[in-house]
């Protein structure tokens, strides 16, 4: 009888070995057979790039006195018209329009009229690029129509003085005050019906404008960036080639391109917050080809520009996302 017992206990845990055997044989053949996620790149495919955040330091604050803010005694419609034909009437080419009401029903969000609008002429970016070809950043300059949730309709711009005083050199700061400062004072002057005093202003803080030396050239570091800001979903809304621009007026000058990018989703998120911002966007950064031949990448901190608003939750959000995410795309711009 115990023989017995004991042949049918060995049986059935025989039994039991074999299925957990079995059991484990499946497992190991399903875990063979199920691919693992392998991206392939063909040729003129997007692949999405995928690269961890860098952990880089938030940008410093920036003096509100630096941003001006009109507000318009006409309709926005009226005001866009306005601006636009005041920057044709001095001369001045629209290089870009970014229209951020329509990049928001991109992502199905009914937003208030909003515009950006980046102008210049090659004469005036020749005569400050040559003084300091990092002003490629500064190339074109640009000012928003947007209209509030009050119903009031501003125009906002940084004055040219206040931006220029980055780059370190007081003879700029100067010629800002006395050129482009009072030019774009009289284009919102003009588009607003309010008369716009250019008054002088404060100086942008150590560590706001970010200068990164790229290892290649400068042909592959646009290019990767802009496959980098592809291959995150967003998308490019300008590119404003200052070397074509020099060319219209007989000029050789450097490659230097300025590029603009955004990703409707942020997008929502910041002019939630506050709908001014739409003054930055979309992001910018410039490619620039020095005279001792480096190529370098520059950018503003986001967390320093969206730090104008005095709202703490946009540059607390800039700091821990957008400042890293400008971060890696330069990156793998200039790695």
């Amino acid at each position: 009888m115990k023989t017995t017992a004991l042949c049918i206990a060995l049986v059935f845990a025989a039994v039991g070995c074999s299925k957990d055997k079995a059991e484990d044989s499946k497992k190991q053949l399903k875990k063979k057979q199920t691919p693992s996620k392998v991206v392939t790149k063909k040729p003129g495919m997007n692949v999405e790039h995928k690269m961890a955040m860098p952990d880089v330091e938030p940008g410093p604050k920036g003096d509100a006195t630096g941003l001006t803010v009109v507000t318009s005694t006409k309709s926005f419609d009226d005001t866009v018209k306005a601006l636009k034909d005041a920057i044709k009437g001095h001369k001045l080419a629209i290089v870009f329009e970014a229209n951020h009401q329509n990049m928001m029903k991109i992502v199905g969000i009914e937003s208030k009229k909003s515009v950006t609008l980046g102008f210049g002429n090659a004469k005036m970016g020749n005569m400050f690029m040559t003084k300091e070809p990092r002003l490629a950043l500064e190339m074109p300059p640009r000012i928003t129509v947007r209209e509030l949730d009050d119903g009031k309709v501003v125009v906002l711009f940084y004055k040219p003085s206040y931006l220029f005083s980055s780059y370190g050199k007081p003879a700029l700061v100067a010629m800002a005050r006395k050129k482009p400062d009072m030019m774009l004072a009289k284009l919102a002057s003009a588009a607003t019906g309010t008369k716009v005093k250019p008054e002088p202003g404060p100086s942008v803080p150590d560590g706001a404008l970010i200068t990164v030396v790229s290892k290649n050239s400068f042909g592959d570091t646009v290019s990767k960036f802009k496959a980098a800001v592809k291959g995150h979903k967003m998308a490019i809304v300008f590119e404003a080639n200052h070397q074509n621009m020099m060319k219209m007026i007989g000029v050789k000058s450097k490659s230097s391109v300025a590029i603009g990018f955004a990703k409707p989703q942020m997008a929502a998120k910041i002019l939630k917050i506050d709908a001014r911002a739409a003054l930055e966007m979309p992001l910018r950064v410039a490619v620039r080809e020095l005279d001792d031949g480096k190529v370098v990448v520059l950018y503003y901190a986001p967390s320093f520009l969206f730090s104008h608003y005095n709202k703490p939750k946009l540059r607390m959000m800039a700091a821990k996302k957008i400042d890293k995410m400008v971060a890696m795309l330069v990156t793998m711009a200039t790695k």
